[in-house]
């Protein structure tokens, strides 16, 4: 399990089994809406951005089952 740190009160952040790019969190312990902006070594920032229509906090970039379906232009 990848652990990242919440820049706002210091918890630890379980990542998953391995962090990607853009993967949004929330912290548990103080509610904040966290970014993956780093993999090596996993570093997480602040989300100021409302994540797409299709994804939700705490999925995966391309986890979701509409991901699939939708036409990129």
């Amino acid at each position: 399990m990848v652990i990242g740190t919440c820049p706002e009160c210091d918890a630890d952040i379980p990542v998953g089994a391995s962090a990607v790019m853009d993967q949004r969190l929330c912290c548990a312990r103080c509610g904040a809406q966290l970014v993956v902006i780093s993999t090596s070594p996993v570093e997480l920032d602040w989300a100021f951005v409302e994540p797409l229509p299709n994804q939700r906090w705490g999925e995966e970039p391309g986890s979701h089952p509409l991901d699939a379906t939708r036409v990129r232009q």
